[in-house]
């Protein structure tokens, strides 16, 4: 029964004239798999939203019947439908091919739907590849995720320098300069001086492995994460 109006609706897609009439019954395929729950594990069911968000695209490009704007809510209920990387590849899926119509710059939260979903990606799935991949996701999401990750490493970076209880935990021997009677303040100061290359007499140097790998780690991330926001910015603007 379910089958024979999967079917049918395919039938109907295959005869619509517009990309509008396609739209409805490509729509109609789709809320067929969810109302019965085939869609679980089907993997038609990606193909189907594929075919809905090209129908979407060219049915706006068509001006068919008022069809002149997205429906961002309606677009992300069937993306949302599919596990994390088959998400990841319908969003880049509708920017290509909202790029190739002309409407990429109409839908800015399309980038950004895409980069948070990578980001949950990187942090599912531990890896090396995405562990260097993470820093940049953030960095190009926007620029309050650039500042918070870069406010986050100079903590990381600060706290690895707090005196440490053990003689094993000792990763740097510090020389620090005297800004202020408060300990604390002091430390975090020196620091802050240190993590933003500004000239002074502090010195931390690595003492083992531990400390040379929390260096050049810190040196990296913070690369990727300004560059990263950079190259993005650049693009935007070359478009």
């Amino acid at each position: 029964m379910i089958n024979s109006k999967i079917d049918s609706a395919r039938q109907n897609y295959e005869a619509a004239r517009t990309f509008y009439e396609k739209l409805n019954h490509i729509n109609n395929i789709i809320e067929i798999q969810v109302i019965s729950s085939i869609y679980q594990g089907n993997p038609t069911i990606y193909g189907d939203i594929k075919t809905f968000i090209l129908c979407y695209i060219n049915a706006i490009e068509e001006k068919a019947y008022g069809y002149y704007e997205l429906n961002r809510e309606k677009l992300m209920k069937k993306v949302n439908l599919v596990d994390l990387k088959e998400q990841i590849g319908l969003l880049t899926y509708f920017q290509k091919t909202a790029k190739s119509v002309g409407l990429d710059e109409t839908y800015p939260w399309v980038t950004n739907e895409l980069k948070k979903r990578e980001i949950q990606l990187c942090i599912k799935e531990i890896s090396l590849k995405n562990f260097f991949k993470l820093p940049y996701y953030i960095a190009t999401y926007n620029l309050f995720a650039l500042l918070i990750s870069i406010l986050s490493l100079y903590l990381i970076y600060s706290i690895f320098l707090l005196p440490a209880p053990f003689k094993s935990m000792i990763a740097f021997r510090s020389s620090f300069v005297s800004y202020s009677k408060n300990d604390f303040v002091n430390h975090f100061l020196n620091t802050l001086m240190s993590f933003c290359d500004v000239n002074s007499d502090f010195k931390a140097n690595p003492l083992n492995w531990k400390g040379v790998l929390l260096e050049i780690f810190m040196k990296i991330a913070l690369l990727i994460l300004i560059l990263g926001y950079l190259t993005e910015e650049l693009k935007k603007r070359l478009q």
